[in-house]
């Protein structure tokens, strides 16, 4: 039994979604929420230095590019790695967490799915003999 490029792709993105929903909803319950509906000694992202304000935005858009790529997988992808390279940078130390990786995994999941599928439709729309890809 072979295995075609579909299948493949498939089970890629069926990869990226399950631990991108795993991913996103660990970021959201422990940092988005109390965050935003904390009170007390909770991080409170207004009265932050602006390193604090900016690291908050890097996991919003994290979170933000991990909802939005099961839809649109090439543009929820760049998100999640744009908020990670943002991360990266605006971070003192690196890699700023364990969860750092697997959310990296998965945005390059999500873009290369996206961006492979992208090839196959155009190559099914194409005249024959001007396939972008071998």
């Amino acid at each position: 039994m072979a295995i075609n490029e579909r299948q493949v792709l498939t089970a890629a993105k069926w990869t990226a979604y399950l631990l991108g929903t795993v991913l996103a909803s660990v970021l959201f319950v422990c940092i988005v929420i109390p965050v935003l509906f904390g009170g007390g000694d909770h991080f409170d992202p207004l009265a932050q230095l602006l390193r604090g304000k900016l690291l908050f935005a890097t996991i919003l858009t994290t979170v933000i590019g991990l909802v939005i790529a099961p839809k649109r997988e090439r543009i929820g992808g760049l998100l999640t790695l744009g908020g990670l390279a943002f991360l990266a940078v605006v971070a003192r130390d690196f890699p700023p967490s364990t969860i750092f990786w697997p959310t990296l995994a998965v945005g390059l999941l999500y873009v290369a799915c996206g961006w492979r599928r992208a090839i196959i439709s155009n190559d099914h729309r194409s005249p024959k003999g001007t396939s972008l890809c071998p």
